[in-house]
């Protein structure tokens, strides 16, 4: 599953698809220190190395493609089907100007989050294996960064990119934690709590979310697909679980009025109802099949504003937070439809036709990923979105819905 014995072939296939995976990390990385240098003289560095490293994911993907890399007929259909529609989002209002598409090719959540998707069409083990390798040096550069925790939490946006970045591909180590080494999987549960508690303190409630779906995302798998054998492991993990959970408590409630003040100021605060009501307002009934293309954008007073990259009137936002209603702007019903019909393919596959745990894992991914959607879970050029896709690949591999968990398991342990 994890190598193709002939050397001599597979040497070009995998620079270019490990270049793809480690593209995305390196712009999700670069756009961070951009916003740790904005309006600085260093600026200009990291928007450099976000270009660059579109180079390597653009030539890796046009390189590499290959349908059949999805190994059922009609996956393929439905994959196509998607990733043409994305096409015809990017076309639909496309501007062939310098600076519309430099402001693209720096920016996640536009063009590129409409590109990223058809990484689904490269060789799934090697997405695996470099993907594997680049969450290794993200975790170690997790916890160093914890270190300026501090300066993190009161500035908003630079501490919800740190953790994107750098901390939510732990989620991947713990929900498929049963072919790991104790000493990995309490690294990542380590790093996945330490998010947990940066965003409880700072608020935000949809990263929260994201690192407590992973924990209890791994929780209920462990608990479901780990066998009768494990009963013991079970009780032991319960009353660990149980005593986490009031040393939790009674921290959280020792420092409600300190750390955690921001948390019970926003905690039942609705931010987005008004938000919402412009957003249904303005939109159209043709717009809910079609959408409004890759520029399209919808009536919301400045208060609300998040400055767009490409200017335009401050009044008509490009964004809305929620994931479903970003699909919907730009590409409809039709888009949303298509995404779910690829993502439940795959969940299904995962879920119900596989013989391992490692590919129940790989469909928990997806299902937190439909849940985060809900509160925020932005399609974007991300190191998140690519763990989404990566698992989709996997899961259209017949061969890995097929091994064993001691296939497995060996695999892991030989290639990664």
């Amino acid at each position: 599953m994890f190598v193709n014995e002939n050397r001599f072939i597979v040497r070009k296939d995998e620079f270019w698809v490990k270049s793809v995976v480690a593209s995305v990390f390196i712009f999700s990385i670069a756009y961070f220190f951009g916003i740790v240098f904005e309006d600085t003289f260093f600026l200009p560095v990291p928007r450099l190395i976000q270009m660059v490293s579109l180079f390597f994911f653009f030539g890796g993907v046009l390189i590499q493609s290959n349908i059949n890399n999805i190994g059922n007929k009609f996956d393929r259909i439905v994959v196509l089907l998607f990733l043409g529609y994305n096409l015809f989002i990017i076309s639909n209002g496309f501007i062939f100007s310098g600076p519309y598409i430099k402001g693209h090719l720096r920016e996640p959540y536009f063009l590129l989050s409409f590109l990223l998707p058809f990484v689904v069409l490269l060789k799934s083990n090697l997405l695996l294996q470099s993907f594997v390798a680049n969450i290794k040096l993200t975790s170690i550069l997790f916890l160093l960064g914890y270190i300026f925790y501090v300066f993190f939490k009161n500035d908003q946006n630079l501490g919800e990119q740190f953790l994107w970045t750098f901390g939510t591909g732990s989620g991947f180590f713990l929900l498929s934690f049963l072919y790991w080494e104790n000493p990995r999987i309490m690294k990542n549960l380590l790093i996945a709590l330490l998010g947990l508690l940066m965003a409880t303190v700072m608020g935000r409630r949809n990263i929260m979310l994201t690192f407590g779906g992973y924990i209890v995302g791994a929780v209920g798998l462990y608990y479901l697909y780990s066998g009768k054998k494990a009963l013991l492991k079970k009780i032991v993990f319960s009353l660990v679980i149980i005593v986490a959970l009031i040393l939790g408590y009674y921290y959280f409630m020792s420092r409600i009025n300190t750390d955690f003040s921001v948390f019970m100021e926003r905690a039942t605060v609705n931010s987005r109802e008004e938000l919402l009501f412009f957003f249904f307002t303005d939109f159209q009934a043709e717009d809910y099949f079609f959408g409004r293309g890759l520029n399209g954008t919808y009536y919301c007073p400045e208060s609300f504003d998040i400055a767009s990259p490409f200017g335009g009137d401050v009044d008509y936002r490009t964004l809305i937070e929620g994931g479903y209603l970003q699909m919907l702007l730009k590409g409809g019903l039709v888009h949303i439809l298509l995404f779910m019909a690829v993502i439940g393919r795959a969940m299904w596959k995962g879920f119900v036709r596989s013989n391992n745990y490692f590919s129940k894992a790989l469909a928990g991914v997806c299902l937190l990923w439909l849940i985060d959607m809900v509160p925020w879970g932005m399609p974007s050029f991300s190191v998140r979105y690519l763990m989404v896709w990566i698992s989709i690949s996997l899961l259209f591999n017949s061969e890995v819905l097929q091994k064993t968990d001691a296939d497995i398991e060996s695999d892991i342990h030989r290639y990664l």
